[in-house]
């Protein structure tokens, strides 16, 4: 018998995975703001803690709390090791099995992000109408309103975050940007998640280029009626200058380059001129930043290099 789909108006079910690394504070930041604007939703959040640290995970478990007339149904998980953004997220959807057959949207969201304006229900509205799409929301970070999409350019590997006022060159390919993108469930179950072969950086991307081509109406949309405040780099140490970037920041970002340039045929031809731009970035990380940040720049190429297909999604 086929399913019926759900009507406009149903109540939706939201499913929200959330990866903590010594974030706990943040995580109930994220969770007050969520239960502020569920709307009409029931919302499922799944937190996997990569902090493989028993005192992290007793804060954690505190901060997850909820009164008992909230929106949010919330289940702390501690990974038995360190996942990566990847496979923590993937964990996350893994233990809400007995709820997702119900889960209209999968809300992927980083630890440093509140809710500030909109409802979880639009976004169950919009992925309703809009199964296809992935979906990012209009974000606030550094005083800046960004559209909640990111572009990459084919050239150089460089990312960013796409402002209203700077839309994406045609060198450029756009994706929900991973601090909070939205999936309609079955396209999530479909795809698998998000790639494990990143530990760090890169999994959006992915995401919307295995989407893509398995699917070719796939689009990525924003939603302008949902607004995010986002803090940026918590977990990940991600600053905007050289010295605030951590080592794994400078490993990782680059090995994920590197691996997203050779896993993607219409990425590959591009892959020279990547790896050229980090080995001249990297000099200018060895002058700003010194020899262990330059030295992880080296690292995240050559384990870019020795990462092989078919290893992982």
């Amino acid at each position: 018998m086929a399913s019926v789909p759900p009507s406009a108006n149903e109540p939706g079910i939201v499913g929200v995975l959330v990866v903590n690394y010594f974030s706990a504070d943040a995580v109930a930041l994220l969770l007050a703001s969520l239960a502020a604007h569920a709307g009409d939703c029931v919302v499922h959040v799944s937190v996997v803690d990569n902090s493989c640290d028993p005192i992290e995970f007793r804060r954690l478990s505190d901060a997850v709390l909820q009164p008992a007339d909230s929106p949010l149904l919330v289940r702390a998980t501690a990974s038995d090791t360190n996942r990566g953004y990847a496979g923590g997220n993937n964990l996350a959807w893994s233990l809400l099995a007995d709820v997702a057959s119900a889960v209209d949207v999968v809300v992927v969201a980083n630890p440093d992000v509140e809710l500030a304006e909109g409802s979880l229900a639009t976004l169950v509205a919009a992925s309703r109408a809009q199964p296809a799409t992935l979906f990012g929301v209009r974000t606030v970070t550094g005083g800046i309103t960004y559209s909640g999409l990111g572009a990459i350019d084919r050239r150089s590997g460089q990312s960013r975050q796409i402002a209203l006022d700077q839309p994406p060159t045609p060198a450029e390919l756009t994706y929900p940007t991973g601090h909070f993108l939205a999936v309609a469930r079955e396209h999530w179950e479909r795809l698998g998640g998000l790639s494990e072969d990143y530990f760090l950086y890169s999994e959006e991307v992915d995401l919307m280029l295995r989407a893509t081509a398995a699917d070719p109406a796939v689009t990525v949309g924003t939603i302008d009626s949902v607004l995010l405040r986002h803090s940026g780099g918590l977990t990940t140490g991600s600053g905007d200058s050289m010295t605030e970037k951590s080592l794994a920041t400078y490993l990782h970002g680059t090995r994920s380059r590197v691996i997203l340039f050779r896993k993607h045929r219409s990425l590959t031809r591009y892959l020279p001129m990547v790896v050229g731009a980090r080995l001249l970035w990297s000099l200018k990380v060895l002058a700003v930043a010194g020899f262990p940040s330059a030295k992880a720049v080296w690292s995240g190429i050559a384990q870019g290099f020795t990462w092989r297909a078919g290893t992982n999604r």
